[in-house]
């Protein structure tokens, strides 16, 4: 089991750490995306925070043997 592996399994079990962990490794790339699209950097980190909240609110939805980052950023 990979690093994301375990992080989504610690958060699909309720555990809120798998989220942080989540957000430690994809944070800055899925701003820097977002800032790409919509040009102001306080705005990116708004709809990064919320689509880190809305992946955790779906996380049951997720698909185990599929790579998170495209999940979220997509």
């Amino acid at each position: 089991m990979n690093s994301d592996q375990h992080a989504i399994a610690r958060l699909k079990s309720g555990d809120p750490g798998g989220l942080e962990t989540l957000v430690h490794r994809y944070q800055l790339r899925a701003i820097r995306t977002a800032c790409l699209i919509v040009g102001k950097l306080a705005l990116a980190e708004d709809i990064v925070q919320s689509a880190f909240l809305r992946a955790a609110d779906r996380i049951h939805q997720f698909d185990d043997s599929r790579a998170f980052e495209p999940w979220l950023l997509g």
